[in-house]
């Protein structure tokens, strides 16, 4: 089952979210306890801080997004509806790559017709949501 291989890549994207945070709290540690004295280079220091905020937008920009354009295309593939998998959100989806992530995982030969159906569907939930909101 490719549903399979769909759930490992949650979990590790999961895991990834994990670990930054980790890492961004443990360079937050390291950044808090350099004291610098008068005329001292702080050039260690502003590499840390390029570090820290380098991990932390990489989690927020790259596994984020990823984490959520997987987890809408597991629902798909599940066969579970739009407004179930995410029953709030402030911005739209990229559906292009949900779509082409669903693509890779999907195992049927009908999925156009599937994929077109549950995206009209999810349009409808966040019309209302959007426009209610």
């Amino acid at each position: 089952m490719r549903q399979t291989h769909l759930k490992i890549k949650i979990i590790n994207l999961a895991d990834e979210a994990r670990t930054n945070r980790k890492e961004v709290r443990r360079l937050g540690r390291r950044i808090s306890a350099i004291t610098l004295k008068d005329g001292e280079d702080d050039s260690s220091l502003w590499a840390l801080r390029a570090e820290q905020g380098s991990i932390f937008w990489h989690g927020r920009d790259v596994v984020r997004v990823a984490a959520r354009e997987a987890q809408l295309a597991y629902g798909f593939l599940r066969g579970m509806p739009y407004r179930r998998i995410e029953q709030k959100t402030n911005d739209v989806p990229d559906w292009d790559s949900v779509r082409k992530t669903a693509r890779r995982f999907y195992d049927g030969s009908d999925f156009e017709t599937e994929w077109d159906a549950w995206r009209d569907q999810a349009d409808e939930h966040l019309a209302g949501y959007l426009l209610a909101a």
